[in-house]
């Protein structure tokens, strides 16, 4: 009784679940992000792939607010053993998602954008929605 009660709110969830696959090109590099939308939140894997063995993996995980994604990325930056937290925000367009920068400051350990200091635009890198 129980696994049939698990099974159909696992099917439930499942159907709210929006998954989109993120591309950009930056250089050499190649960003992936897989996103997982949740009415008012979003988390996902993100990853930097670059020449020879140059990878960064990491995850993001946040808030949806209208059209923007703000949360924190956790990532392990290439040739380091500990793990770094940042601010992380997304303008969601038609069939791309801008990234944001700003200034970032840091309240009980979570990093947030100071809110008059986000910015959208291309030089931060513009993900594609890849089916």
């Amino acid at each position: 009784m129980a696994s049939a009660f698990l099974q159909s709110c696992t099917e439930s969830i499942k159907g709210e679940l929006i998954e989109k696959k993120l591309v950009s090109y930056q250089g050499r590099d190649t960003v992936t992000i897989d996103l997982m939308l949740h009415k008012k939140r979003f988390v996902g894997q993100y990853k930097v792939t670059g020449p020879g063995d140059y990878v960064v993996l990491g995850e993001v995980e946040g808030e949806i607010k209208a059209d923007t994604l703000l949360g924190s990325l956790i990532y392990t930056p290439y040739g380091w053993r500990d793990k770094k937290r940042k601010a992380f925000a997304l303008l969601a367009t038609e069939n791309q998602y801008i990234s944001g920068k700003g200034s970032e400051l840091i309240y009980m350990g979570i990093p947030y954008f100071v809110t008059n200091s986000l910015t959208f635009g291309p030089e931060k890198g513009i993900y594609q929605v890849v089916d």
